[in-house]
Parts: C-alpha cells; structure tokens; sequence
C-alpha cells in the first residue's frame, strides 16, 4: 500500500471498502506479511474494519497501527480477532522477528488493554504488543504486565502512558 493510498484511506468509511475490495485477494492466499496504517487518523470505526479483515491474512506477522486515534473499542474488536485467528496461522518470514502488534500513540485505556491480554491468552499467536503512548491507568497496565510475566506475549511501552481525560 502507498503512503498516498494512505492518506485517501483517513475516513473509516473508505478504509472499509479499501479492506473489503481487497478482501477477495486475501480469500485466495494471496500473502500479507505487513499491515501499516500509521498516522492515518484510524479511529474506533477503522480498527474494527481492519480487525475484521485478519481472518482473511493467515501469514500477517505486523500489524501497525501506530499513531492513530483507535480507543478502547477499537481496541477491543482487535482483541477479539487475536482471540479467533489460530495459533497455527502465525507464520515468520525472514526479516520478521516476532508477530507483532503496535498500538503505541493511540487512546486505548484500562478496558481496551484487557481486551487485548484476554485475545492474546487464548490464541498465543502474538509475540509482541507495543503500547506506548496510551492512556492506560494501573489496573489496566496491571493486566498486561500480568500478561507479559505469563509469557503471553513481551509487551513494550507500559512505562510511557499519557493521563487520561
């Protein structure tokens, strides 16, 4: 995807169809191996647009969603697609360390960080989750802390989070 493909994709609406266009390759096997919508002002709306379109990317191994306005519904629904992919559907590539989401300068709080470490304890297929730069109060950073001293994943930013409003 172009960075100009990018930028056209700001409303949730578009990105929908953009997701749902070419949902028809992803049918196919065509290979995802990176998914970056960063800094493209994808809310609520798009991160549930794009969680729905994972089932359909069995050899994602990034998913980056860094710098968006995703909150806890967004994040939320992506915790839910974590939870239904299949462990055997994680795939590497050479290049790819881990699979791998990132989250980092979003507005995910308390309930969407424990969505998120309820999805990754019952799928296991992500390795890393980045999410600095949040608004995450204790009992959610308790929760994914938790997560990350079961093995569940190595999580990455906890120690940068914003206030919330």
């Amino acid at each position: 995807m172009t960075r100009e493909t990018c930028r056209a994709l700001r409303s949730s609406k578009l990105l929908t169809l953009w997701l749902s266009m070419h949902s028809s390759a992803f049918h196919t096997g065509a290979a995802l191996w990176r998914l970056q919508l960063v800094n493209v002002s994808l809310d609520n709306d798009g991160a549930v647009a794009v969680a729905r379109g994972l089932k359909y990317c069995n050899k994602l191994a990034e998913i980056n969603l860094m710098t968006n306005w995703i909150g806890d519904r967004g994040a939320a629904a992506l915790g839910s697609a974590i939870k239904s992919r299949k462990a055997k559907n994680a795939q590497t590539r050479s290049g790819f360390s881990a699979t791998k989401l990132i989250l980092d300068e979003n507005q995910v709080q308390c309930n969407g960080a424990r969505a998120l470490v309820t999805g990754m304890r019952q799928s296991r297929w992500l390795q890393e989750l980045h999410i600095a730069d949040n608004c995450i109060a204790l009992s959610g950073e308790e929760a994914l802390l938790q997560a990350g001293r079961d093995g569940v994943a190595r999580i990455f930013g906890l120690e940068n989070q914003r206030p919330s409003d």
